[in-house]
């Protein structure tokens, strides 16, 4: 704070957050900032205090949701892929993917579901969009797709269309049934 009284009037210190104890003995995420102002009687520090609990909480819960979904998504053992509604091309797959089709990730990530061969029958990859175009979602479409080595796999397939930052994208859902 002594650091304000050198400061030019109008500079002052950049945000900082701190973790208090309310009087009631809550715990309360503050942010402060000050600045050097010129006042009637002279120049004078403003310090500037605000509540941002809420927002804290808010921005924790996030994180709590995002590492939950992260992680039911990486150890699904079903296929669980997101692909760009537009392209086609991967975005995101788990492992349960990469083992079921016998591909790499580098192999998949940014590729379509045709380029790598993984529909038996092209022509189901259209079904399927019609149907999630038409519905928005789907539930236990049966296909089959193929794996690396050009042996079928069996698959009864869910997804649903989203849109996420005004970027549209598929998350499907497949389960081996073979």
């Amino acid at each position: 704070i002594t650091h304000l009284d050198t400061l030019p009037l109008g500079d002052g210190l950049p945000p900082t957050d701190w973790e208090l104890e309310a009087l009631d003995g809550r715990p309360l995420s503050v942010q402060t900032t000050a600045v050097r102002v010129d006042t009637a009687s002279g120049p004078a520090i403003l310090t500037l205090i605000f509540d941002v609990s809420q927002r804290k909480a808010a921005e924790a819960s996030v994180r709590r949701s995002e590492a939950l979904l992260s992680h039911l998504f990486a150890t699904n053992p079903d296929c669980m892929t997101l692909t760009e509604r537009a392209t086609g091309r991967y975005a995101l797959v788990n492992e349960g993917f990469l083992r079921a089709t016998g591909h790499a990730r580098e192999q998949v990530i940014g590729r379509t579901s045709i380029e790598l061969g993984i529909w038996d029958d092209p022509a189901d990859r259209r079904r399927l969009i019609d149907a999630l175009q038409r519905d928005g979602q789907v539930s236990d479409m049966p296909f089959n797709f193929r794996r690396r080595d050009g042996s079928r796999i069996a698959m009864l397939v869910s997804g649903a269309c989203f849109d996420f930052e005004g970027r549209d994208f598929i998350v499907i859902n497949a389960r081996d049934v073979s």
